[in-house]
């Protein structure tokens, strides 16, 4: 049960709770007019938006491989897919394999 509201709360949060405010955003509210997008500024969304579809494939196929019981070992399992995850998201995102973002104000040439 924990595993299943973890993942329609996120599926909820992303959809609804980005989706939402994004939507009135862009339909009502556009910095500036006819522009009607919210711009994301970050050169390594899509890598993350991959690595979060792998892992949610890696999460079902290890529900398969399990006979969709739930032990120790597969919570195990399920932490480590996240915390590799987060490590790789994080290391993208500070441009560690690859620049995805330009340096922050302030800092760097």
């Amino acid at each position: 049960m924990g595993i299943s509201n973890s993942i329609g709360s996120n599926t909820f949060n992303i959809l609804l709770c980005l989706g939402l405010p994004w939507l009135i955003k862009c339909s009502f509210l556009p910095a500036v007019e006819g522009q009607h997008y919210v711009g994301i500024h970050s050169g390594g969304i899509g890598y993350s938006a991959v690595s979060l579809l792998s892992a949610l494939f890696l999460l079902y196929a290890t529900f398969l491989f399990s006979e969709f019981k739930v032990d120790r070992k597969v919570g195990v399992i399920f932490l480590f897919i996240y915390a590799v995850f987060l490590i790789m998201t994080a290391l993208i995102e500070l441009n560690t394999f690859f620049i995805v973002n330009l340096p922050v104000c302030g800092q760097g040439n």
